[in-house]
């Protein structure tokens, strides 16, 4: 398949729209213009010029080729680049607080993760197959909190309660037997675009915050930690210069204790790995890629800890990260001939990663990539159930009545057909309580550990919908 959309993908537009408001530019090629929303937030107010180009919202209408590439590098923190080509890693030596072992194929195989469920990626499904059926159900949580898009989502390792992030840095408890929200803080000057929780039931939030001032202004990735116990929010301090203009993609290792990041600038993807029980923050890879990530996760592949990057800005790449590798081929390109790639995630109970594209492809990887069609252009990424038997995909709406286009992945581990795959859009999303329009991009999914239910997130859009998305889906 040949490259068919080359624009922004809008869980990335935010990272640039921080970008342009911190160093008071013009908007770049393929990119949103930047104006306060009545919050005064800083937030893509025209995402849906970016998103238009990228992703048509008529489910029967090819992606437009023409759509405008970013190559002029707005997503540059001032990194030099310094590497190009498949295998062009860039490498301080491998990420010990995000491997477990060396890799050796007798090993036997480990569990894969699901890290938009909130729980450790790797970790093992709890209780076999939950059973859940084909069919869903979605209730609109209200709130008047944020007027920003909600970007991701994911639970406590108990289930007990979820966290919500937003493009404005508003940060959302959801409780999940009440079924309301609740601001949990809102950190001046940052845009968050990812979150995972650690074994402790602390979590770990990702995106951009804005650094210097007038000529010197930028974005730079930052973390904050959430507190389970206090419900506190504290940034992270690198302790280092960290490259990039912010993360994009957070995924957490199999025992819950370290999180790996991904971030890009000036023509190079970098992972970061956090050290939650040691509090530091160290680099652990680079590579050449013209591509910006959209998502990381940490599974499984021939016996080893692997984590895979997918990249939707500018283009489309899939890059492998071995940390066990020699540094040459830690780093590898997978593919790089599919649309506009949404988030990652790994599968629990199976050495598979899912991912989805622009141009109707939902894609499985376990070494061999494999594609069926999806009901619906746009993906911006997928979510497993805790058992692995169940994954949701989420996008942008499409058609008349409008849609809010979601499909469900239902089969066993190692099956990936057309007919694992069903439409369970959301219906009259244009209509009350949803209010949508076709810029109300849905942009992440969590599962309830342990739950045939979660959280989808998304856009506020265009239309007369006044506050960030978030809707509960249910399964029988």
């Amino acid at each position: 398949m040949g490259k068919l959309g080359r624009a922004v993908h809008p869980r990335v537009v935010a990272l640039a729209a921080l970008l342009v408001t911190a160093c008071g530019g013009s908007e770049d090629a393929g990119l949103a213009p930047v104006e306060p929303r009545d919050d005064g937030s800083p937030s893509a107010s025209n995402d849906a010029s970016a998103r238009d180009a990228a992703f048509p919202a008529d489910a029967t209408t090819a992606p437009d080729a023409s759509a405008p590439r970013d190559d002029a590098g707005l997503l540059d923190a001032g990194v030099t680049d310094s590497a190009s080509g498949d295998a062009n890693a860039i490498d301080a030596g491998p990420l010990d607080a995000a491997t477990r072992d060396s890799g050796a194929a007798d090993a036997g195989a480990r569990d894969a993760g699901a890290p938009d469920t909130g729980v450790p990626d790797a970790a093992a499904p709890p209780g076999g197959d939950l059973g859940c059926g084909t069919s869903v159900s979605y209730t609109r949580i209200g709130h008047n909190i944020t007027t920003s898009d909600v970007t991701g989502a994911a639970f406590a390792p108990d289930g007990s309660f979820a966290l919500t992030v937003a493009r404005d840095g508003t940060v959302m408890r959801y409780r999940s037997q009440e079924r309301d929200l609740a601001l949990v803080g809102k950190p001046a000057s940052t845009s968050f675009s990812a979150l995972r929780f650690l074994a402790s039931g602390d979590a770990v939030l990702g995106g951009a915050c804005a650094s210097g001032s007038g000529s010197s202004a930028t974005t730079l990735p930052c973390l904050y930690r959430y507190a389970s116990a206090t419900g506190a929010l504290t940034r992270i301090s690198p302790g280092q210069t960290v490259s990039g203009a912010g993360f994009a993609g957070l995924a957490v290792n199999a025992a819950g204790t370290s999180v790996l990041g991904a971030s890009f600038a000036s023509n190079v993807l970098y992972l970061y790995g956090y050290d939650a029980v040691a509090g530091t923050l160290a680099y652990a890879a680079g590579f050449g890629t013209t591509t910006g990530p959209t998502g990381v996760a940490w599974g499984r592949l021939n016996a080893r800890d692997v984590a895979l990057v997918s990249g939707g800005m500018n283009g489309s790449e899939i890059v492998l990260y071995d940390p066990s590798a020699p540094q040459a081929t830690r780093m590898l390109r997978v593919n790089s001939s599919y649309s506009n790639l949404g988030a990652v995630a790994a599968r629990p109970g199976a050495e598979e990663f899912f991912l989805c594209d622009g141009s109707r492809n939902l894609v499985r990887y376990d070494g061999v990539l494999t594609a069926v069609q999806s009901p619906f252009y746009a993906c911006n990424g997928v979510a497993f159930s805790s058992d692995g038997a169940s994954a949701l995909f989420v996008g942008r709406p499409r058609g008349t009545p409008l849609l809010g286009s979601v499909a469900l992945y239902r089969g066993a581990r190692g099956s990936f057909a057309a007919a694992n795959v069903t439409d369970v859009s959301v219906p009259s999303f244009s209509a009350n309580p949803y209010q949508a329009d076709t810029n109300a991009h849905l942009l992440g999914a969590a599962w309830r550990p342990g739950a045939c239910e979660g959280l989808v997130v998304g856009a506020r859009g265009n239309g007369p919908n006044l506050y960030g998305m978030v809707l509960r889906f249910a399964l029988p």
